[in-house]
């Protein structure tokens, strides 16, 4: 997770997520106080329980450190393409 204040990456924390369950990590996500998730991929049922939680989702990033990812959407320049989850949920 990166702390964001005034435009700039004032924190970084890795946190160990609960084990996967179906609809999960949604919730613990925003308890977590994310407002924003950027993956690879994602199925369209965890989209969709992602903005249940008002959490804003982009899918289709590039393989990139978390750190860079979160730099691009900052300055506006995070690239998405297709998204990469490739099974049926």
């Amino acid at each position: 997770m990166a702390t964001i204040q005034e435009g700039l990456i004032v924190e970084e924390t890795m946190v160990t997520p609960p084990a996967h369950e179906p609809g999960l990590y949604p919730a613990w996500v925003g308890q977590q106080g994310v407002g924003t998730v950027i993956a690879g991929g994602m199925g369209e049922k965890a989209k969709e329980l992602f903005r249940q939680e008002n959490i804003q989702v982009f899918v289709g990033a590039d393989a990139k450190t978390p750190r860079e990812l979160v730099e691009d959407f900052l300055k506006n320049s995070l690239v998405t393409g297709e998204n990469s989850c490739n099974h049926d949920h």
